[in-house]
């Protein structure tokens, strides 16, 4: 089976489908609203990267251990059910339970973090264009229409 593009569209039975993998809406999401906003496209295509399956899990762990320190749940980190193919509505039984558990520190952790690395990613660029223009001003070639 050849590889399917992100997107396209798709013929299931008589149906037309449009078949959209996240990190291709996360792209054209991002680009149409750096575009839109006047900001920096390639930046904003690149912190698109971090939700793809090998950092969002550390992520997720990292959000929900700072969720627990916020909300001072001192329980541990709790394992998920394990699934019983013979036990399939207990299995369901516990494994809501577990979701309900981890729910409050993981939402606190996912806005505390989102909103650290928002500020501090702004910081970064705020430096980084800084120490550009800084770099770019001092080595301007002196008698250029730029150097009054």
């Amino acid at each position: 089976m050849a590889p399917q593009p992100p997107l396209g569209l798709r013929r299931r039975g008589g149906r037309i489908v449009l078949r959209a993998d996240s990190g291709a809406v996360a792209n054209v999401g991002a680009a149409l609203g750096a575009l839109l906003l006047r900001v920096n496209l390639p930046l904003a295509l690149l912190v698109t990267l971090y939700s793809n399956p090998f950092t969002i899990v550390p992520l997720y762990l990292l959000a929900y251990q700072i969720g627990r320190q916020l909300t001072g749940d001192d329980s541990g980190f709790m394992l998920p059910p394990e699934f019983s193919a013979t036990a399939v509505a207990a299995w369901a039984q516990a494994m809501q339970e577990w979701m309900l558990e981890v729910a409050e520190p993981l939402a606190v952790g996912l806005v505390a973090l989102a909103s650290s690395l928002a500020v501090l990613g702004y910081m970064l660029t705020r430096t980084a264009w800084r120490l550009y223009l800084i770099n770019a001003w001092r080595h301007r070639k002196p008698g250029s229409e730029n150097s009054r």
